[in-house]
């Protein structure tokens, strides 16, 4: 077991707002009197994180969204709603008049992926980067630069660090994540499936304590890069995300990561009458 801390987790949380757990879409919705906020969303083309190949939305795909949504709409206090598939890769939900409060939570509802993946950092990143920019160095087409999270702190969100292109760890090999709490708080603890596990290990033991950083990213932005301080590798299959959580934070968080949305969504419309 791992312990990972960062800064960069402080807003996290308010870019979710959603638990675990669904409730029923409520029956004879249509015949609710009163303006209705329509919402049509767009399902994207997603990428495998471990081979690079684009993947079509599918009618597997929109009927996981539809599920996914509903989750996070019903834990966010959304009780009057109906999604129906618009196929081949649409979604149209009905609901009550939002107010513009109301509205950008279900905004931030469906906005967020909640694909989480472990890249190494590259060793010479801090120093390859300024080079890279000032075009007196050529970026090697096996890695990418990515942008930390904007969040409270001002300063974390201006850096950027080279990572892998493809990640050592997918969120798919992500079995399961909870909030849990010790003596320093709050975290989240996240357990790898066999793949995850042997692969976690494997980066970490090739990594120098204290020295060498792996990058977890959060829907393409780098939410932590930490080092270890374990010599030979950190086994068990697991690890632990530190962090100034809240109970509401930290279990949003672990909701987040155990009900993602396998392709990118985007609001494609949107009207009230």
């Amino acid at each position: 077991m791992m312990l990972l801390r960062s800064t960069a987790f402080l807003a996290f949380a308010a870019l979710i707002t959603f638990l675990g757990g669904c409730k029923r879409f409520v029956s004879g919705f249509d015949q609710t009197p009163g303006p209705v906020t329509t919402v049509l969303l767009h399902l994207q083309p997603a990428i495998n994180q471990e081979t690079g190949e684009r993947i079509a939305v599918d009618a597997a795909t929109l009927a996981k969204a539809k599920q996914v949504i509903g989750k996070r709409l019903s834990s966010a206090g959304f009780d009057a709603f109906v999604i129906s598939p618009q196929p081949p890769d649409r979604l149209t939900v009905r609901c009550k008049a939002l107010a513009p409060a109301q509205l950008e939570v279900f905004r931030k509802c469906i906005a967020i992926t909640a694909v989480l993946d472990f890249r190494t950092v590259h060793p010479e990143s801090d120093s390859l980067l300024p080079a890279i920019e000032a075009k007196q160095s050529i970026l090697d087409p096996a890695w990418t630069i990515l942008s930390f999270r904007k969040d409270k702190d001002t300063e974390a969100a201006e850096r950027r660090l080279i990572v892998r292109r493809v990640p050592e760890i997918s969120g798919v090999r992500i079995k399961s994540a909870r909030a849990v709490y010790d003596q320093q708080g709050w975290s989240i603890s996240i357990e790898f499936d066999k793949i995850g596990g042997d692969k976690f290990f494997e980066i970490t033991r090739a990594m120098r304590p204290s020295v060498d950083r792996f990058a977890i990213v959060l829907d393409g932005q780098i939410i932590s890069a930490p080092t270890t301080q374990v010599q030979g590798g950190i086994a068990g299959g697991s690890c632990i995300l530190t962090g100034k959580y809240s109970e509401k934070e930290a279990r949003e968080f672990a909701s987040a990561l155990n009900n993602p949305l396998s392709h990118p969504m985007k609001i494609e419309e949107e009207s009230t009458k």
